[in-house]
């Protein structure tokens, strides 16, 4: 059977197909390009910004948050983050951490460079804490912690994978807090009342009184206006109460206590002390005298220092006895 025919046929028949193929192309490549797009699928969105593959963020961040506050305490807090990559997928090395007193990192105060491994939820991350001002001739970091009251703004910088260039990564800022305002020794010490520690001795004498109560004594001392009469007089710095304020006097005939008076407007003031009847029958007057003074600021007693006086009798009169030598003649 002679086969010439079919095969001429088949291979007619293929270069037409051909044909036909290289005209449908020729009339494609002719249509406007808005006509070519209708019959292919829409390509997905993407951002407006400059293409992922020129695209170099920095290291990632992870803590602390952007904002977040330390305690006082915490003057060496850990930054955690996670080194980049560059657009061909290789990973670009961390040089150091920077911080700054603001955001645009304009003005650096601290940077860290010993890194470590910290972990978040369990993840591990690059960690670095050790915060140094500079080094030293030996190029030994020195460390300086952090000061509390203050904004610090971070950011890592790290080397390209060619090591041309570096590459920064976003900023973010912490806060270390002021320490807490604890109660002065003053204010502490307005809360107490009346006496402290035993008898007040030592709150309530001396500096310690005017720290405590806003009233010191300054002088005490005594003067004598008959045989057994005497006038006490104290000088005070601070506000007190004189009506509720006294001179207290010890002696073996027991305890008095004295009421005292305001005298001008230098903080003196003023008590008269008459010996009673058993306090001048004393074999040996031997009188301690103190002087408490009642402060406005809280109400505690303000004690002078014990002062000590010893009073003589005074000389019995001698009996007269007439001169002999010049009784006159009967």
């Amino acid at each position: 059977m002679d086969h010439g025919a079919v095969i001429h046929t088949a291979r007619a028949r293929g270069a037409w197909t051909s044909v036909t193929l290289l005209l449908m192309l020729l009339v494609v490549l002719g249509m406007p390009s808005s006509a070519r797009a209708s019959e292919q699928p829409a390509a997905p969105a993407t951002p407006a910004a400059t293409p992922a593959a020129t695209t170099t963020t920095g290291a990632k961040l992870v803590a602390p948050a952007d904002g977040q506050h330390f305690d006082h305490l915490e003057v060496a807090p850990m930054v955690q983050f996670d080194p980049s990559t560059d657009s061909a997928g290789k990973a670009e090395t961390a040089k150091w951490v920077l911080l700054a007193d603001d955001r645009a990192m304009t003005k650096t105060v601290r940077y860290c460079r010993q890194f470590v491994w910290a972990t978040t939820d369990g993840a591990y991350h690059w960690g670095c804490n050790r915060w140094a001002t500079g080094a030293d001739q030996y190029g030994n970091d020195q460390l300086k912690p952090l000061d509390a009251g203050k904004v610090y703004y971070w950011q890592v910088v790290s080397n390209s994978a060619d090591g041309k260039s570096e590459v920064k990564s976003a900023v973010r800022a912490f806060a270390i807090d002021s320490e807490t305002a604890q109660p002065t020794i003053a204010d502490v010490s307005a809360q107490v009342h009346g006496t402290a520690f035993d008898d007040g001795s030592y709150l309530n004498l001396g500096a310690a009184a005017l720290v405590n109560s806003g009233v010191r004594v300054s002088s005490i001392h005594s003067a004598r206006l008959a045989t057994y009469a005497f006038r006490i007089t104290g000088k005070h710095v601070g506000a007190v109460d004189a009506t509720r304020s006294y001179v207290k006097v010890t002696s073996a005939a027991g305890t008095r206590y004295l009421k005292v008076a305001s005298v001008g407007t230098d903080g003196t003031v003023q008590a008269v002390w008459r010996l009673t009847v058993a306090e001048r029958k004393l074999r040996t007057k031997r009188f301690t005298y103190q002087l408490h003074l009642k402060s406005t600021r809280n109400g505690a007693l303000v004690k002078s220092q014990q002062r000590v006086v010893l009073i003589k009798s005074p000389a019995a009169n001698p009996k007269w006895t007439p001169d002999r030598t010049t009784v006159k003649p009967i």
